[in-house]
């Protein structure tokens, strides 16, 4: 699922649809593999900004695709990425989603949105 995300990135480039700043969630419905999230954001140098999304949910490979994000953001740090932590901003707050435990609604989209606002004036 993480690489057909990807993929769409990397069409969308090649083809000249994807702008300046490019924000990534991905990780939720499946892990992130750090060297392809890294060799990801190598791609995107020429963006003015890049925003990794961390994840929320109660699946087993979350607390593996927020290692990946923190490390690709470390290893680009300096550069155009930045983090949105979108884990540590949703935690204690259920209310903010549906019964998945996943998906916002309300208070959590308003939310959700600003911390990659917050993330993005970095």
């Amino acid at each position: 699922m993480t690489s057909e995300i990807f993929d769409r990135i990397r069409a969308r480039k090649a083809t000249g649809q994807l702008g300046d700043v490019v924000v990534i969630h991905a990780g939720t419905n499946g892990p992130i593999k750090t060297s392809e999230l890294v060799r990801l954001v190598g791609q995107l140098a020429d963006r003015s900004r890049i925003v990794l999304v961390t994840c929320h949910g109660d699946r087993s490979w979350i607390r593996q695709s927020n290692a990946a994000i923190a490390a690709t953001a470390a290893y680009y740090a300096g550069k155009n990425v930045r983090v949105a932590d979108w884990y540590a901003a949703s935690l204690n707050h259920r209310d903010w989603f549906y019964a998945d435990g996943i998906h916002t609604k309300g208070a959590g989209s308003t939310a959700y949105a600003q911390v990659i606002k917050a993330a993005l004036s970095r």
